[in-house]
């Protein structure tokens, strides 16, 4: 299946800015249905595909790779760690120097998002890094009454052995 030229003209207008309602109303669908017809677009294979392959070229033409921008991150952040000199309006350094603090933490923090060393999702395993395991309220109902019973037994067992030894019952 193909496209047609509503849809063509959907994905073009998706690349403006990827908001599918937005996108929808701008090709020319109805603004009242805008926002189910632009999500519904985005699920369809042939539509997902055209904006997939515009967004590619797009990159290629621009010589945009993960490469480019982790480099530019770099460089952002080499350039906001150093101190500047404050000039005053003649020109002569005034003894200040500014640091760009902010830029710096935020190319920090965009280098570390790629290098995963912030988690905003945490990933709970079990033994071994293996599942958890889990199991359903009844059989663990279950297993509190079995171990309750062998408390049970258990204080009757010291109860008669202390009677046997005479050792006084506590309260």
């Amino acid at each position: 299946m193909s496209i047609n030229d509503r849809q063509r003209r959907f994905v073009a207008e998706y690349l403006v800015d990827p908001n599918a309602t937005q996108a929808a109303i701008r090709a020319g669908y109805s603004p009242r249905t805008a926002r189910s017809i632009g999500q519904e677009n985005l699920t369809k294979p042939d539509i997902r595909k055209a904006i997939d392959a515009a967004n590619a070229e797009r990159l290629a033409r621009l010589g945009v790779r993960a490469d480019w921008v982790l480099m530019r991150l770099v460089e952002n952040t080499n350039r906001s760690m150093r101190a500047e000199p404050v000039y005053d309006s003649e020109g002569e350094e005034i003894g200040v120097y500014t640091y760009q603090g902010a830029v710096a933490n935020k190319a920090l923090e965009l280098l570390g998002k790629h290098l995963k060393l912030f988690t905003e999702k945490v990933e709970h395993t079990g033994s071994g890094g293996g599942p958890i395991e889990t199991r359903d309220v009844k059989s663990l109902a279950h297993d509190i009454r079995e171990i309750d019973d062998h408390l049970d037994e258990l204080d009757a067992e010291i109860a008669a052995l202390e009677a046997e030894e005479g050792v006084p019952k506590q309260s």
